[in-house]
């Protein structure tokens, strides 16, 4: 007989019938199936995992029988579902066997992937290979001979003298893919299955491990004796427990041998296929119990789990003593340094013991996968969290099952046997564990915690009352520790610093909080590797409970523990500061209950809702928030609360796609978790329904009303939106052609973010700059998005952000409409704030040219010329450019009124650029240097500049005149153009030897026009003195004499004036006007002007 934990049955073998009792099931009819249907004596029996493809899908286990003659494969299949308890359960024969060959398996085991190993009561190991069908080479079902050479199977037994050890016990490890085998001479045999689970390979065994364990040995009083030594078990060490060691072997005397495939050094770990010894556990030191009569009781049986040891001895011929042991977590409690410190107990049995297994309670599953090594060897961590630890033990007298007492079961077992209200009989247990993890136990009780008041089959309300005691008074209070710097300098000693050391109340308080949590806190919301989430609606309902008791008990007590210290509170024994430093520490650790219970509350309704299908519907950027984030993160941090926030708007997004109300949900999320689904989040909830309906609703007057309610639902709660959300709503809007309605709320949620318009337009670093942008950019994507048809409606919602007070929206706005190249538009606006914005920005050249055509068109003229002006002033302009505008700015002054002054600048400005291109031209046709033309095109001199870096360098005496014409300062011009006029004259005769009349003529008539009667750069005394000379040296040239008073009457100086000149130049006779000849000359051109002006009289007439 034996047991099959897996499926929490016994089985037991009369002859040729095997007998499976559920012992687990209440129900006699369904806890024990039968197969009689073979003939053979049975031998053994094994259950194993079968191999997929093979059998049917509802044959979860196999039943391998062995039989002197055969072997034999049933399916088990069971009504339940996977994971419970089996119930019912169904054996139905495969048809598959093959011959054992006179070999007797007395040991069957399998692997997760379906192999299955035998030992044969010959010490060798078989496999027995099944497939679907069977092969061109092989059968359906076959047997292997692990242990065997090839050759020794044509050999007879007799004379097979081979060197294979024999085995007596073997162990499939599937974490490892290795299977151990102890053979005969206590030495251990190692084969490798492979990474896939699906090869077999010899690899080094262990030898001399009696010789290993005596050098390792270190305890006298249970020496390891080679008379003595005999391994009687072998258990796997699970990476739950410890990632350092695989193997314990258990021997006769007690002793524990622990090996691993580990070599270790201080500063690394390799990990390597050899097995090796690497330390001996000796028993406690119980010896009366391991003896009687005299002499050592041999153990016979024994079973190793996650630091618990259970072994049976045979006490007498009629009765085993049952050995335990485990770790003394009292004692490493308070000295962690002996953390290898055991107890043990015992008990008697009727009978002797065949098997000894763990039962698979619904916590062992978790147990293995714990991803903390070792968490589950400390019972105070995992007391709350698991079930107490049972053990079943096959007799021949029957079954009988033990439970080991976690420390919170000590603790109630004590107080249901307290008759009386004293709590001194409590101190041996908190001296043992201390204070703080007998407060955390107390409290656990006190809260009727589930896994402690199942145990027990429920809390009596003395009991509860008891543990409530022992909480409160034997927590202690606060204190505080001066530390004293021991060290001191040349400036003295420093102040001492005082420390709180908080109560056993608090620090009970908080590790029973934290061993709470422990099942869901580091664990992640959504696997990344896989789509089901890592949390399960369970688990969380399983702590949200414990919680919500820990919250009830909590609030029970009073303010003390629920909120900030008031110092009316204060015991007059307890010092006030660190009363009041543990007050706060309670009232913060209360507070993060709430949150840790509602946040529980809200993954329970999400993974109900179905997390993955939610999760898809996020914006990536939420999806890989998502990705790996713990419910720790979710809690405590603020990137997990917006996760929440969009998964439940999400959820709200599911309901109203699927024509459900949100309602129900909202109610349901404000009721369970009222700090995640807020006031605000609800109102939200509703104007996103509101706007469903509205695109549900085929009627626009209709649409229109509900899409107006909408906006002032999300206006009520804008302070409390994400941009993210703002975004999706004007998504929303603008599917439903509702412009008006993102112009309101976009504005309405710039508004909140800088409510006193603060924001410097010109320091791009604010942040509200970024923040205000992104909210305007929402808009102006709207209007860019319009079609051709569709202008109406985009003339709509520009007149909706007209209409709007926000000047820094309008700013962008304006910016809007100048990259959309809408300026006409623009510039038609009636608003006060375009003014205001064109003058921020007139150094911008195209913000200040539509400030000029908004003056003009708003028939502001004076202002229109002074922007003119300032735009001719602006650098890098085109000297053209400027006269064009310094051109229009003089027309619109004229315009206006009272802006002689303003004129009078305007055409100073203009002569001066005048000029500047009157120089460039000329240097132009000389060819100058492109560098130079190029400063004088785009560079704006002033006429001091003009006259000395360029007109007086490259002898430009026309338009030095020109310079001095407009000059203020009479007598330096008079002398320089007395000069320009000399050296015009004696250039037109250099160049025109034969005749310079002509050439002289033209500049009179040119420069006369322009500069008379401006006699300091025009003086005519001096021109008609110096001309005339020159045609009196002519004389003889046949020169007519009345040529330069042609000229000038073409320049537009008036005959009588002329005539005046001549009358001065005679009357005084100076030199060279006093001779004959000289005289004659003038003479000549002044009758000629009698003559005209006689004419000119006569025609008058």
């Amino acid at each position: 007989m034996g047991m099959f934990p897996e499926i929490n049955r016994v089985w037991i073998t009369i002859d040729s019938r095997l007998y499976l009792w559920n012992y687990e099931s209440n129900q006699v009819n369904q806890s024990i199936n039968a197969f009689e249907d073979q003939d053979q004596i049975i031998i053994t029996v094994g259950l194993v995992k079968p191999v997929k493809g093979v059998f049917l899908e509802q044959i979860e286990y196999l039943l391998i029988v062995s039989t002197p003659l055969e072997i034999l494969i049933l399916g088990v299949a069971f009504n339940d579902k996977k994971g419970a308890v089996r119930g019912q359960m169904t054996i139905y024969n495969t048809e598959m066997s093959c011959a054992s060959d006179n070999v007797n398996m007395t040991s069957i085991q399998g692997t997760q992937n379906g192999r299955v190993f035998m030992r044969g009561n010959n010490g060798q190991l078989y496999e027995l290979v099944y497939q679907a069908h069977d092969g061109w080479f092989t059968r359906k079902i076959r047997k292997i001979n692990h242990s065997s050479s090839g050759i020794s199977l044509f050999v007879p037994q007799f004379l097979n003298f081979g060197s294979e050890q024999f085995i007596t016990h073997f162990l499939v490890n599937d974490e490892r893919n290795t299977i151990y085998a102890v053979t005969k001479d206590n030495n251990i045999e190692i084969y490798s299955l492979g990474q896939d689970g699906g090869k077999f390979e010899r690899l080094e065994g262990v030898r001399n491990v009696l010789q290993d364990a005596v050098r390792l040995s270190e305890s006298p009083q249970s020496p390891v004796e080679e008379r003595n030594f005999q391994i009687v078990s072998i258990h796997c060490v699970l990476q739950s427990e410890c990632r350092h060691l695989d193997l314990v072997a258990i021997t006769s005397t007690g002793h524990r041998l622990y090996f691993s495939h580990s070599d270790y050094d201080r500063f690394q770990q390799v990990q390597t296929r050899r097995l090796k010894l690497v330390f001996v556990r000796h028993p406690p030191q119980m010896s009366s119990g391991l003896q009687y009569g005299g002499q050592l009781a041999k153990i016979h049986q024994a079973h190793y789990a996650n630091g618990i040891t259970i072994a049976s001895q045979a006490f007498t011929d009629e009765i085993d003593r049952v050995l335990c042991f485990s770790l003394d977590t009292g004692l490493i409690s308070q000295a962690p340094q002996k953390y290898l410190a055991e107890i043990m107990s015992s008990i008697d049995i009727d009978g002797k013991t065949w098997a000894i297994v763990e039962a698979h309670t619904p916590h062992w599953k978790q147990l293995k996968n714990d991803k903390i090594p070792g968490a589950y060897l400390n019972e105070l961590v995992t007391q709350f969290e698991y079930s107490p630890r049972k053990f079943y033990l096959l007799t021949n007298n029957g079954l009988t099952g033990i439970v080991k007492l976690r420390p919170v079961d000590v603790l109630v077992t004590m107080i249901m046997q307290q008759q009386t209200m004293d709590l001194r009989p409590f101190k041996p247990f908190f001296d043992t564990f201390g204070s703080d993890q007998a407060c955390a136990m107390s409290l656990a009780v006190a809260c009727g915690h589930q896994l402690i008041s199942q145990n027990v089959y429920g809390l009596q309300s003395n009991v509860v009352t008891l543990a409530t005691r022992l909480y409160l008074e034997m927590g202690g209070v606060p204190t505080v520790n001066d530390t004293q710097q021991q060290n001191g300098g040349p400036l003295g000693v420093p102040l001492s610093t005082q420390d709180t050391k908080y109560s056993s109340k608090h620090n009970g308080m908080a590790l029973y909080f934290a061993r709470l949590l422990r099942p869901v806190w580091k664990k992640e919301i959504l696997v990344k590797s896989e789509k089901n989430q890592s949390l399960s609606v369970d688990d969380l309902i399983q702590v949200q409970k414990s919680l919500e008791n820990l919250d009830k008990f909590l609030k029970s007590l009073g303010h003390q523990f629920t909120a900030a210290p008031t110092p009316g509170d204060r015991p007059n024994t307890v010092d006030p500061d660190a009363w009041r430093a543990e007050q706060q520490s309670i009232a913060n650790m209360f507070e993060l209950l709430q949150q840790t219970i509602e946040s529980l509350a809200f993954i329970s309704i999400i993974l109900d809702y179905q997390l993955p299908q939610l999760a898809q519907k996020l914006a990536p950027k939420d999806q890989e928030e998502l990705r790996g984030l713990t419910f720790e993160a979710f809690v405590t941090t603020p990137r997990g609360k917006e996760v929440g926030k969009a998964l439940m708007a999400a959820l709200v997004n599911l309901q109203i796609e699927r024509g459900l109300g949100v309602e129900t949900v909202v109610s349901t999320l404000q009721d369970r978790c009222s700090t995640i689904c807020e006031a605000n989040d609800v109102i939200l909830f509703k104007g996103i329904e509101l706007v469903q309906s509205a695109r549900a609703n085929a009627n626009i007057g209709q649409q229109n009303k509900l899409l107006a309610e909408s906006v002032g639902l999300f206006t009520s709660v804008l302070k409390s939106v994400s941009f993210e959300k703002l975004r999706d709503i004007v998504e929303s809007f603008k599917s439903l052609k509702y412009y008006t309605g993102i112009v309101d709320l976009v504005l309405t949620y710039a508004t909140y973010l800088d409510p006193v318009e603060n924001v410097q337009l010109d320091v791009t670093t604010h942040q509200s700059y970024f923040k205000k942008y992104e909210c305007y950019v929402l808009i102006f994507n709207t209007l860019g998005s319009f079609e051709e048809h569709n202008l109406n409606d985009r003339e709509a919602m520009i007149q909706r952000c007209l209409a709007s007070k926000d000047y820094q929206f309008h700013t962008y706005l304006y910016d809007w409409f100048i990259k959309q190249q809408l300026v006409d538009h623009l510039l038609r606006i009636k608003s006060p704030y375009l003014e205001q914005y064109l003058l921020s920005e007139k150094q911008d050249r195209q913000k200040a040219d539509l400030l000029w055509k908004y003056y003009v068109q708003n028939n502001k003229h004076v202002q229109a010329a002074i922007v003119m002006s300032e735009i001719g002033q602006l650098p890098q302009l085109l000297l053209s450019e400027r006269i064009e505008y310094f051109t229009k700015a003089i027309s619109n002054c004229k315009s206006g009124d009272g802006a002689q002054t303003l004129l009078v600048e305007l055409n100073d400005l203009l002569d001066v650029c005048k000029i500047q291109m009157e120089i460039y031209q000329q240097l132009q046709a000389r060819q100058l240097d492109p560098s130079q033309l190029q400063q004088l095109e785009y560079t704006f001199f002033d006429m001091n500049q003009l006259f000395m870096d360029w007109a007086w360098p490259y002898k430009l005496y026309e338009i030095i005149l020109w310079i001095l014409h407009v000059a203020e300062d009479a007598k330096a011009a008079g002398q320089y153009a007395e000069y320009c006029w000399t050296e015009m004259i004696r250039t037109s005769i250099s160049i025109n030897t034969q005749s310079p009349f002509e050439a002289l003529g033209s500049k009179i008539i040119y420069n006369g026009r322009k500069f008379y009667p401006d006699d300091k750069v025009f003086p005519l005394l001096v021109l008609v003195s110096k001309l005339e000379q020159v045609g009196l040296q002519r004389s003889g040239d046949n020169v007519d004499p009345r040529w330069l008073v042609h000229s000038l009457e073409q320049a537009g100086v008036p005959t009588s004036v002329i005539f005046s000149v001549y009358h001065s130049i005679f009357e005084s006779k100076l030199t060279p006007w006093s001779t004959p000849a000289a005289i004659k000359h003038l003479i000549r051109a002044i009758v000629h002007l009698l003559d005209k002006w006689t004419q000119n009289v006569h025609d008058l007439r």
